[in-house]
């Protein structure tokens, strides 16, 4: 193994551990940790990582078939922090940009935009002229990501709600912030809660996990099951009848603030409350997406799967995320989709994508 983290194999050594035919056989998470302290112990002996120094970026871009056109940063995040890969974008390409470096560093903050460029959509052009690109490669898309901070995002987003009518017709819009509990969404729907308040709008601000079937249904296959977890502990039924079906065109308005407390596991027995027309449904917590709920418009907070892996509480969970991502694709299906790995330093794709 050490053979292979002396040249930075990072995965190739969790890989040999796990199959080394050890009974019982290896904790991924315990390899990784064991790779990443033989990394700290062998750091004197590790292969030394390329020239990154501007004049090795200037001389590798100088050896491209031709003069790039942009610098595209791409970032994503495993079980030891940031990985960052610059890459050059040439005249008509379409594919993915030619890599001129990677950095893998435990903390990274994501840089300010630069003061005074013009900015075209999610791009921001310099003096070049090259233009810089927040990127997520996807299975089925290219993914453009521009930074911004919580409260402009909220102010944007109602802004755009503000501005909007209902879909079907009816007297009250409704807004659906997905995410996993590792992402902010109560934070999010609070702030657009407020945001919608000073400009005179009416809100309903509602949580799934005020929605949950009772524990002897939740459990019904084990406390840890993530399939249980993913379809059966949300009582989606509960939400179409006293949340959404009272918002229906021509309904009454009355609705159900919450229905279960899942530490007491009994009925809350909260009254109802009336959202006036005009007023905003905003309803958040994890798989919204995929039920047909009749949102008018939906966010995702986004987290890769490394980042979702370090900042879940209850690891059994993930199997359910990864079921929703390869089911629902909910990156793909929201109106809106905010990257949320670092929550200090959130990237969103802007509306109308």
């Amino acid at each position: 193994m050490d053979a292979l983290v002396v040249r930075r194999k990072q995965i190739l050594a969790v890989k040999e551990m796990r199959e080394s035919g050890v009974a019982p056989r290896p904790d991924l998470r315990d390899c990784v940790d064991l790779v990443a302290a033989r990394m700290e112990i062998l750091a004197d002996r590790l292969v030394p990582l390329p020239p990154r120094d501007v004049d090795a970026l200037a001389a590798k871009a100088a050896a491209l078939p031709g003069p790039p056109v942009a610098l595209e940063l791409a970032w994503d995040g495993d079980t030891q922090g940031w990985i960052l890969v610059l890459g050059a974008v040439l005249p008509g390409s379409s594919g993915r940009p030619h890599a001129l470096a990677h950095w893998q560093e435990a903390v990274w903050t994501e840089p300010s935009p630069p003061r005074g460029p013009s900015r075209t959509g999610s791009a921001y052009r310099c003096a070049a002229p090259v233009t810089t690109v927040r990127r997520t490669y996807g299975q089925s898309e290219v993914m453009r990501y521009e930074a911004i901070t919580w409260d402009r995002l909220a102010e944007a987003l109602a802004g755009h709600v503000d501005a909007s009518a209902p879909g079907d017709g009816g007297a009250w819009l409704k807004v659906g912030i997905d995410g996993p509990p590792a992402a902010p969404g109560a934070e999010l729907a609070a702030a657009l809660a407020g945001a919608l308040r000073t400009r005179g709008r009416p809100v309903h601000l509602a949580g799934t996990g005020g929605f949950l079937r009772p524990a002897s249904l939740r459990y019904e296959y084990g406390k840890r099951d993530p399939d249980a977890y993913y379809g059966g502990w949300t009582d989606t039924g509960a939400l179409w009848r006293e949340v959404f079906g009272p918002l229906e065109p021509g309904g009454t308005g009355r609705v159900l603030p919450d229905l279960w407390d899942p530490v007491t596991d009994r009925a809350t027995r909260s009254p109802y409350v009336t959202l006036p027309p005009g007023g905003v449904l905003l309803l958040h917590g994890p798989f919204l997406l995929g039920h047909w709920f009749p949102f008018d418009l939906t966010v995702h907070l986004r987290l890769s799967p490394a980042a979702l892996a370090r900042r879940t509480e209850e690891s059994w969970t993930l199997p359910a995320f990864a079921r929703y991502e390869t089911e629902v694709d909910p990156a793909g299906t929201a109106d809106v989709v905010v990257r949320a790995d670092d929550p200090r330093h959130p990237a969103w794709t802007g509306l109308g994508r």
